[in-house]
Order: structure tokens, then C-alpha cells, then sequence
């Protein structure tokens, strides 16, 4: 028999959709279709609406499948951060690499109340092991720094730590800084001002290496300074701002406290309180490195008594205020205080009538930084050969070339040029005041005769544009004739936008053919320019000289 072939069944024919998408929707409402095109767009209803139903089905099959995806990586993913935190490099540290790291997550001051978002506190909430490491390190705890302030449950709340703070480190030399508000000169009518926690102090003080104490009381320094021999074996830095010493003035006392602290190298002192005398203080005066004294009223004098005790001095400051016709006899008449190791000082003075006198005395062979301040004047303006005098005779009789030179609130007619004819290697000059300079000294500076090695200068001058001319001399910067172009190196430049860079153009050479150093900044107070001095700076700032500009008030005759 013939085999009979079955015929492949005949798969369901798609009926044609009717393509309605290029009509728009406002004009379906217009057409009126036949009953044959009626029962066309029925049959492409009902297999769009069957088409979408399985499409939808599709999407939720999808969906779920996408769901169990999801879920499984996040199980995954919780349970790859548990094995990485199970083998953890970190964990193989030995304590001592845990305890550098922790050391450098310190902040640069601690401020209490503690933080709970920084070191050290940080550290101790991050594991039980960690916890246990950082509380038993006790150098993590050896600093407090603390500014109280005027809401007594705060401060409540600062002396609460600082008992936990010290219990944590009972073995280790700790440092203590106290500031107490408000931070002003002198008390303040209506503020109420915090008791500093010297009775919490007292009985650490056989371990404390560093302590600050700002607006201390008379009574609180009565305490402190009067303790007995022995108490401070370990301190080098001691730092106090005597907010009042009434005390002084009615009782007899005797320093003991620190006349045999064999470490103390750094002593701060200020108070503006005359009856507190720090020479009473009874200081290894021999030892120290670095000398502070802001006391209202300085006896310049005993001022020269005290340095000269200081051999070993490399830093000082000192406020000089009012001198009398008779300590003014009295210096005339003083053998010379020599500092051999002084590299830094700083005087401040009441005017700048006598100031001449006090410095006369001083040698200091090894001068590095020379800082002066008037904090108010009562001579007359004129000629101030005097003030000139000082700073030069001062600076001839130092064997250590002088780098840095700073004068606040000088006299009007101070000699620039004859300072920068003593100060040859001089790096960095600041003059503050109406400071009217020559003409003549500009031109010299410019041509490098004068502060051929100035690097950063900051001074208030009277006139700009001769300043100006000097500082595109020193940088080989120059103008036309007729002001509007920037010519350097010979090479005529309508704009400035092509000048060379700072490393061309920052360096000019002496008379040897050696380069030298030029100004790098500098730090100007001037009235306010205009806009072609504006457009010169911008030029100047282009060829490597920066310029900061600040505005002050100026003194007119």
C-alpha cells in the first residue's frame, strides 16, 4: 500500500492588523468606518488585548524571577562582608602597628566634652578588641585640651571627662590645656567667668610635662606657684595668662613650685596686672630656651636683669610700657646683657619716645628675627633718626646676618633705605604705618643696590606707583612710553597673558653674572588703587610675584 504522507499541520494564520498609527487621535473621532473595516478592527482588538494579556503574564513571570535574583545577591553579598571581616589583614597587626595607626588618627586638639566621631573616643566603638587596645594605651589620653565656657552644665561635663581622662593614663607624663572664657585682656562686666579645676590638677602634678592655663585667677595662681619643691619633675612648657593678681598686692608669698623643675625649657607669662612681678617667680631662669613675659607694668630695668640671667635664651618676647625719667637715667648707666644664643625677640613698647635706651644695652651676636610693636605713640612726628639708630646700632653688633626685620607701627619718617644698608642679607621685611619711602631708595632697590636678597616684604605705603616701578624692575618687567604695553627681556608684548613663568622671569643676576633671589610676595597696604595700578599687579602676578593687598587707614598731614 502506498504510504500516505500526512500533511504538516497548517499553523493559524495572523489575521492582518489594522494600522491605525499614523492616524491621529483628534481624527478617529471624524472617520466612520464600513462594517467590513468594523469587523477587521474588532479581530485586531481581540488579538492585541490576547497579545497583552501574555505579555503582562511574561512581565510578572519576570519580575519574580528578578526578585529571587536580587534577594540571592544580597544574601551574597552580606555574607562576602562577613568573610572579609573574618580575614581581615588588619586583624594579623600586632598591637604595636595598631597603636601608630591609632596615634596618627589623633585630631591636632582635643576639644572637650569629647566627640564621639573622633579619636580617641572613635576608636574605642569600632570592636571589643580595638576597645580594649585603645583603653589600655594610655598615651592616647595623655592630652586635654579643653575652652570652658560660660554654661556651668558644660563645664560640669568637661571636668567629668577630664577625671575619666586622667584615669586612663596614670603612668604617663600628661599635657594640660585649659582656656577659660571669656578670652579677653581683662574681665568682662556681666560674664560670668568658670572656675578653672586646679584642685583636679594638683594632685597630677608630679607627671605634668606641659601646662597652659588661660584666665587664671590670682587665687588659682596663689595655689599653683606655691606648692612645694618637687611638684613639677617632669615639666617643660608652662604657659599662664593671669586674668587678675589682687592677691599679690595684700599677702606675702614665696614661689617654690618650680624652682627646681629641671625639664622646663618654654615659659609663657601673660596678665595685664602690674602687682604680679614674674622675677618673684623663682625660675631656673639658666635653663630656658624660650621666654614670654606680657605683664603690665614692666620695669625695663629689671627686664635687663632677668635676660641676663636667661644664658641659654633663643627666643624671647617682652613688653616694655611705660619709662620713667629715672629707669631712663638708670639704663644709661647698665653694662651690657648679653644673650649668645638668641636667635628671636620681640619688644613691645608703650611709644616710641626712650625705646632707643632700653635696646642699647642688648648684644645679641646670634640674631636671626627682630619683631618691634608700639601699641600707641606720643612723641612728636618728625625726624626719627633716633628709632633709626636703634635698629641699626642693634643690628651692626649682631655677628649672625639678620634674615628677618619686622616693625609695627613705626614712625612716619623712619630711614628705610639706611635699615636696608645694615640688613644686607635680609629675607623678610615688615613695616607697618604710613611708611613714606624716597624716591632714590626705590630706584636702588630696583637696580639691586638695596634688599638685593628680599624675598617677602609687607609694609603700608603712602604712594604706589613708585613701589610699583621698583617691583617690575626687580622682576624685568617694563613698560613703554606710553604706559600701554608690558615689555621683558627686550621683547614688547601687547598683553600679558604671554608672559614667561615664574622660573624665567622671578630671577635676575647680580653683578658677578650669579642669579639672586628676588621678592616672592608680598603684602601691601596702600590706598585704594586705581585701574591702571590694578592692571600692574595682574602684570606682576603673571611674571611670579604674588601680591596681597589689603586696605588701612592712613595718617595725612
Amino acid at each position: 500500500m502506498p504510504i500516505a504522507h500526512k500533511r504538516p499541520k497548517a499553523k493559524p494564520t495572523r489575521p492582518k492588523l489594522v494600522d491605525l498609527g499614523n492616524v491621529a487621535l483628534s481624527s478617529l473621532n471624524d472617520i466612520i468606518p464600513s462594517d467590513a473595516e468594523t469587523r477587521k478592527i474588532k479581530a485586531s482588538l481581540n488579538h492585541a488585548i490576547l497579545e497583552l494579556e501574555q505579555l503582562e503574564s511574561n512581565i510578572s513571570r519576570t519580575q519574580r524571577r528578578l526578585d529571587s535574583l536580587r534577594s540571592r545577591r544580597d544574601a551574597l553579598l552580606g555574607c562576602t562582608e562577613r568573610y572579609q571581616i573574618a580575614i581581615a589583614p588588619y586583624k594579623r597587626l600586632p598591637p604595636e602597628i595598631l597603636r601608630e595607626i591609632f596615634f596618627a588618627c589623633l585630631p591636632e586638639t582635643v576639644h572637650l566634652p569629647p566627640r564621639l566621631d573622633e579619636a580617641p573616643l572613635l576608636l574605642t566603638r569600632v570592636c571589643s578588641s580595638w576597645r580594649m587596645l585603645a583603653l589600655s594605651t594610655q598615651e592616647l589620653w595623655c592630652n586635654f585640651e579643653v575652652a570652658l565656657s560660660a554654661r556651668a552644665r558644660r563645664n560640669y561635663h568637661a571636668m567629668g571627662a577630664l577625671n575619666t581622662w586622667l584615669s586612663r593614663c596614670p603612668d604617663r607624663p600628661i599635657s594640660f590645656r585649659i582656656h577659660a572664657a571669656p578670652r579677653a585682656p581683662f574681665p568682662l562686666p556681666g560674664i560670668r567667668h568658670p572656675i578653672l579645676p586646679i584642685d583636679l590638677i594638683i594632685p597630677h602634678t608630679f607627671r605634668i610635662r606641659t601646662l597652659d592655663l588661660q584666665n587664671i585667677s590670682g587665687e588659682q595662681m596663689y595655689a599653683l606657684i606655691t606648692l612645694p619643691l618637687g611638684s613639677f619633675p617632669m615639666l617643660e612648657t608652662f604657659d599662664i595668662f593671669l586674668r587678675d593678681s589682687w592677691m599679690f598686692r595684700v599677702e606675702p608669698w614665696e614661689a617654690t613650685a618650680f624652682q627646681d623643675a629641671k625639664r622646663l625649657r618654654s615659659v609663657a607669662i601673660r596678665g595685664f596686672d602690674g602687682t604680679f612681678n614674674p622675677a618673684a617667680l623663682n625660675l631656673p631662669w639658666d635653663q630656658l630656651r624660650i621666654l614670654h613675659l606680657d605683664t603690665l607694668l614692666s620695669d625695663p630695668v629689671g627686664c635687663h636683669a632677668m635676660l641676663t640671667l636667661c644664658a641659654e635664651l633663643q627666643e624671647a618676647s617682652i613688653r616694655i610700657m611705660r619709662i620713667e625719667d629715672s629707669s631712663s637715667r638708670l639704663m644709661a648707666r647698665l653694662p651690657p646683657t648679653r644673650l649668645p644664643k638668641l636667635r628671636s625677640l620681640l619688644v613691645r613698647f608703650e611709644s616710641t619716645a626712650s625705646h632707643g635706651k632700653f635696646m642699647k644695652p642688648l648684644e645679641l651676636p646670634a640674631l636671626h628675627t627682630l619683631q618691634t610693636r608700639f601699641d600707641w605713640r606720643n612723641d612728636a612726628i618728625g625726624s626719627d633718626d633716633a628709632t633709626t639708630s636703634c635698629y641699626t646700632d642693634l643690628i651692626e653688633r649682631s655677628a649672625c646676618p639678620i634674615q628677618r626685620l619686622s616693625i609695627g607701627r613705626n614712625s612716619l619718617e623712619l630711614d628705610f633705605g639706611r635699615l636696608l644698608e645694615v640688613a644686607r642679607d635680609l629675607r623678610e621685611l615688615g613695616l607697618a604705618d604710613h611708611v613714606r619711602v624716597p624716591t632714590e631708595v626705590w630706584a636702588k632697590m630696583g637696580r639691586g643696590e638695596l634688599g638685593a636678597k628680599l624675598e617677602r616684604l609687607a609694609m603700608d605705603v603712602a604712594l604706589v606707583d613708585p613701589l610699583l616701578n621698583m617691583l617690575e624692575a626687580r622682576v624685568g618687567l617694563h613698560r613703554n612710553a606710553n604706559g600701554a604695553q608690558c615689555i621683558l627681556g627686550g621683547l614688547e608684548i601687547p598683553s600679558c597673558s604671554c608672559l614667561p613663568r615664574a622660573s624665567e622671569s622671578s630671577m635676575v643676576l647680580d653683578n658677578a653674572g650669579e642669579p639672586k633671589s628676588v621678592l616672592k610676595e608680598i603684602k601691601l597696604g596702600c590706598p585704594k588703587p586705581n585701574f591702571q595700578q590694578k592692571w600692574r599687579m595682574e602684570c606682576l602676578e603673571k611674571a611670579g610675584l604674588k601680591i596681597w593687598l589689603c586696605h588701612y587707614g592712613f595718617f595725612e598731614r
